[in-house]
């Protein structure tokens, strides 16, 4: 039987039961307390055909955000689809109303495009909210949806009312690095608000995602279902209220994992600078991340003399990307590791915001591989310069 070890890297593993488990324990969690839930599952998050088609098969709809997204949806087969962003095309946008899937207006443009179809009360229409949270919870001010503070939600619901269209949702989605039970309940406080104040009947209610995954000491999938429904059982009729989720990072983050090996070990000064065949653009592309969760998988040190062992104990130990970038700093090992060339690394909860943000800088698009019972199979090739030239005029 193949171990992970013996995956050429670097490479991708996907955990496919813990993958399952955290598509059914959030679909579980939301549907305790709303029957109807929609499970939305974000395609940014990680866009992986193999990923996409387990939310597909687990009766998900795909939450897209642009029309490349759309396309990508629809060619995988999805009859279900939340839609919403700021690239969107006028084609996709109509297209998606009248196919009766969920479309969240998030620009004035897209009230424009309203003028070329018809009025219909089943069309699933919603607008985006730029939510503003309390002092204590603000960290940032978002760019987008529409302000109610300045009048322009207002201004925007009054369009789409005097073109005959009913708004049927909200749509509160707003990021926060906190992800804490309190960013929601206070989302469901504003979305309340406004539907007294605006005198809205809304079929739909969308927070968003930015839900924390299946991790250690972060709040659980039932937490923020319970945090939820406290916050709008008291004011809300949620029997005739459907509520939508967008969960990507709660689904794709934990089940991921990345194996990449130790090639190389030099002194420069008085630091010990290891080369790994990986590099931080696979695990952290937007340069981020100040810590990882990792374990040595082949550690090659306890066959190694304790000479060589304690010629390495006293310095600093960094371990480097293969990029050419000096930047491509990984981590620092502690103290007590005593890496060695030939080390395999697994770098744990990687599933996020990855395979979708990597570059093809110097190294092509990495493998992917998924975990089944102690069994490997690959999901996607490495790339080849076949896959980086199949779309060039090489000469003109």
């Amino acid at each position: 039987m193949m171990k992970s070890t013996d995956l050429p890297s670097p490479c991708f593993i996907i955990k496919e039961q813990e993958l399952t488990q955290n598509i059914i324990g959030f679909q579980t969690a939301f549907q305790k307390y709303f029957p109807s839930t929609i499970f939305s599952y974000s395609i940014k998050t990680n866009s992986l055909p193999y990923v996409l088609m387990k939310i597909k098969k687990a009766g998900g709809y795909a939450e897209v955000v642009s029309a490349d997204e759309y396309y990508l949806a629809e060619s995988l087969g999805f009859t279900n689809i939340v839609y919403n962003g700021v690239a969107k095309t006028k084609e996709t946008f109509l297209k998606a109303l009248k196919q009766g899937f969920l479309v969240n207006i998030d620009m004035a443009e897209e009230i424009d495009w309203l003028n070329e179809i018809e009025p219909d009360e089943n069309l699933k229409l919603g607008i985006r909210v730029n939510v503003v949270f309390p002092e204590d919870l603000r960290e940032n001010t978002s760019r987008f949806g529409f302000s109610p503070q300045n009048g322009e939600l207002q201004a925007a619901i009054a369009k789409i009312k005097d073109l005959g269209f009913n708004i049927s949702g909200l749509h509160l989605h707003r990021n926060t690095k906190a992800r804490s039970l309190q960013i929601y309940e206070a989302t469901c406080r504003e979305a309340i608000r406004l539907i007294y104040q605006e005198k809205l009947t809304i079929k739909y209610l969308d927070i968003g995602g930015g839900f924390y995954g299946n991790m250690a000491g972060k709040p659980r999938y039932e937490e923020y279902a319970a945090a939820v429904y406290e916050a709008l059982r008291h004011d809300l009729n949620l029997r005739e209220l459907t509520l939508v989720t967008e969960p990507g990072n709660a689904i794709i983050a934990s089940p991921v994992n990345y194996l990449c090996q130790i090639k190389d070990c030099k002194q420069i000064g008085d630091k010990i600078i290891y080369t790994t065949d990986g590099t931080r653009n696979h695990i952290d592309p937007l340069f981020q991340k100040s810590s990882y969760s990792y374990t040595m998988l082949s550690n090659k040190s306890s066959t190694d003399s304790s000479g060589e062992r304690e010629s390495i104990r006293n310095h600093e130990k960094w371990l480097f990307g293969a990029s050419c970038m000096e930047k491509d700093v990984i981590m620092r090992f502690s103290p007590e590791e005593m890496p060695m060339v030939g080390d395999v690394i697994c770098f744990e909860e990687v599933g996020a915001y990855t395979m979708t943000l990597i570059p093809n800088f110097i190294q092509l698009q990495p493998a992917v591989y998924v975990e089944r019972n102690g069994e490997y199979a690959c999901v996607r090739r490495k790339w080849t310069v076949q896959e980086w030239i199949q779309k060039c005029q090489i000469e003109i």
